[in-house]
């Protein structure tokens, strides 16, 4: 498969806007790629979702099979909240 970008969406401020180079194999899967992800920005799998186009992907497919290719971008939406008292951020 090849060089995939993961673009991380608002909620995390410390990562918010910036892209990560991430490198999987043909039978990579979604959570794979989370794994991947974790080693760079420590935000832990279970604690993001992927989104392709308008879809939440889950982590037992396997990239290949959404025809998801090398160069392709999937963005990253963390689901924690950095600050309890501000939960929109």
């Amino acid at each position: 498969m090849g060089n995939l970008k993961a673009l991380v969406y608002n909620k995390c401020r410390k990562w918010a806007g910036h892209t990560f180079n991430i490198v999987v194999d043909d039978k990579a899967t979604v959570g794979d790629f989370k794994e991947a992800l974790m080693h760079q920005t420590k935000i832990p799998p279970d604690e993001m979702w992927i989104v392709f186009g308008v879809t939440q992907l889950r982590d037992e497919i396997r990239l290949k099979d959404l025809y998801i290719a090398d160069g392709y971008t999937l963005y990253v939406t963390p689901t924690t909240v950095e600050f309890p008292e501000y939960p929109n951020l």
